[in-house]
């Protein structure tokens, strides 16, 4: 593909112009973004940011976050708005950024990558695997929090083993919002 970056932005360092290409990128990739916006719900604790020249081509957001699941606390990465370009699909940049990230985790001992989805097929090939816990997150919604909702997820909810913990049946707790 030649001449293409991927950066690993803190989320402090999302601003300005770097702000607007991103916010641009997730608007298009997302019908129901909101517009200008680099977050839907809440911002996540870093990115990869995927750059073609100085153009945001791909973006893979990335919540830390210590869960419950099952009674085990977890130490994960949830993966948060993960998008490519249009023009820069079926190309492996969503795949490299996932690679990174995994990679990522393993070095920093990370338990697991969680995901909500409904494309299965691509996650599955990237050594992901559906599961159907009961869930437990803060509900917000437009900047407001709303409370706490519990309730069983028919599907799409995916997960990759990281380190040596085994994924359990019970509720997940996401001890905060969803991503």
């Amino acid at each position: 593909m030649g001449e293409l970056d991927i950066e690993r932005l803190e989320e402090y360092q999302v601003t300005g112009d770097k702000a607007n290409r991103i916010a641009n990128l997730l608007a298009a990739s997302f019908p129901d973004y909101p517009a200008g916006r680099v977050y839907f719900r809440q911002v996540p604790t870093f990115r990869f940011i995927a750059w073609k020249q100085s153009q945001a081509i791909g973006h893979l957001g990335v919540d830390f976050r210590i869960m419950n699941n099952g009674g085990q606390r977890i130490r994960t990465f949830g993966v948060v708005d993960l998008c490519v370009d249009e023009s820069f699909r079926y190309r492996g940049v969503a795949a490299h950024m996932l690679d990174l990230l995994e990679a990522e985790g393993k070095a920093w001992e990370v338990d697991f990558l969680v995901l909500w989805t409904n494309d299965f097929t691509f996650y599955e090939k990237r050594g992901f695997m559906r599961v159907d816990n009961a869930c437990r997150w803060l509900l917000i919604q437009q900047d407001h929090s709303y409370g706490l909702v519990h309730r069983k997820v028919a599907e799409g909810l995916m997960i990759m083993r990281l380190g040596a913990k085994i994924w359990r049946d019970g509720t997940l707790d996401f001890l905060g919002h969803i991503f």
